[in-house]
């Protein structure tokens, strides 16, 4: 099957939707336009599609036979099915394909960073850790409103992406204080089983963070935490205030330290000598987390403190990145067809 020299490409998260139009034979360099969606405004990803090819239809007179999409949600091996996780929203593509009249491929929101990094299509890293970078293993690790995860493992001159849920293992707390935010957050949240860690390294794990030390660690009412509770526990908020309130600030400091553990534990589990690229809106929206401590609970480890030294570690500023990696799959995908 012959395809248009164009591409619909789409990263679809928990919160914030871009799609974007790419001329296929300049890969992700050929980005033409985009356009923003809130994704709690879309009921449907037949009339996102549908208003994406109109509008660029009229705006830059191409058409497209191909879409491909990014979710921030598990995908089916056949990459047929996605169910988002964190927003109602199913995406089918066979569906998709017979509804609006082109093919459609589904993959992981991460795993499309992946793609990006596999292709060395990272704009903008900032490093955070220097180290010894090899030719290895390298992961994407990122809390914004889920936490994700995916490895890029390196195979004899190429790199194999492999999206993961880490973000839905369970927590581990370390000391008794984190035993009773285990506790807070299974019984504010009313859940059944394990604590995972998006519980606590996420938009909503902020809030989790914030309302267990506002209600149980003896933090004083301001008109800062006031503020925060008139909005439920808003993580923009909690962030705006971290340097001017002490539970914000307390709640950040938590925050980061079990962001550096998570991370840490994933970079050992895939053995990422390659590089840790730390992704997501809490890490561009709040770098300084990325501190000293930070920095040397990542490197803490009873067996392996030298292995972790040696990893450098990068924050992704590229906002785009999951748009282009989605783009790179799609222009992938036709190449095998």
């Amino acid at each position: 099957m012959k395809h248009s020299k164009y591409l619909l490409a789409g990263d679809i998260g928990g919160t914030n939707t871009t799609m974007g139009l790419f001329e296929i034979s300049s890969g992700c360099n050929g980005l033409l336009g985009t356009r923003s969606y809130s994704t709690r405004n879309i009921s449907n990803l037949k009339f996102l599609i549908e208003d994406c090819k109109a509008q660029f239809l009229k705006s830059h007179k191409v058409d497209v036979d191909l879409v491909s999409l990014a979710v921030a949600g598990p995908v089916s091996v056949d990459h047929q099915y996605a169910r988002l996780t964190n927003v109602r929203l199913e995406a089918d593509a066979k569906g998709l394909s017979k509804s609006c009249g082109l093919d459609v491929l589904l993959l992981n929101d991460f795993e499309a960073i992946g793609y990006a990094l596999a292709e060395n299509k990272l704009k903008d890293a900032i490093c955070l850790k220097k180290g010894r970078k090899v030719r290895g293993n390298m992961i994407v690790v990122g809390a914004g409103t889920g936490l994700g995860k995916v490895t890029i493992a390196y195979d004899q001159d190429r790199y194999i992406v492999m999206p993961s849920e880490a973000g839905h293992t369970d927590f581990a707390p370390v000391n008794h204080s984190e035993m009773e935010l285990m506790e807070f957050v299974k019984e504010t949240n009313r859940i059944r089983g394990a604590v995972d860690w998006e519980h606590l390294l996420s938009g909503r794990g902020l809030t989790n963070i914030y309302e267990f030390l506002h209600t149980s660690k003896g933090f004083h009412a301001t008109k800062y935490t006031l503020d925060v509770d008139s909005q439920g526990g808003s993580p923009e908020l909690i962030s705006l205030y971290k340097q001017r309130d002490k539970t914000c600030k307390a709640t950040f400091r938590l925050f980061s330290s079990m962001y550096a553990r998570f991370i840490r534990n994933q970079a050992l589990d895939s053995l990422s000598t390659g590089g840790v690229y730390v992704a997501g809106g809490i890490a561009v929206k709040n770098p300084e987390i990325f501190d000293k401590n930070f920095v040397n609970t990542f490197s803490s480890n009873t067996a392996q403190s030298c292995l972790l030294k040696d990893m450098p570690i990068y924050l992704v500023t590229d906002l785009r990145a999951g748009l282009v990696g989605a783009g790179i799959a799609g222009k992938n995908h036709i190449s095998l067809l």
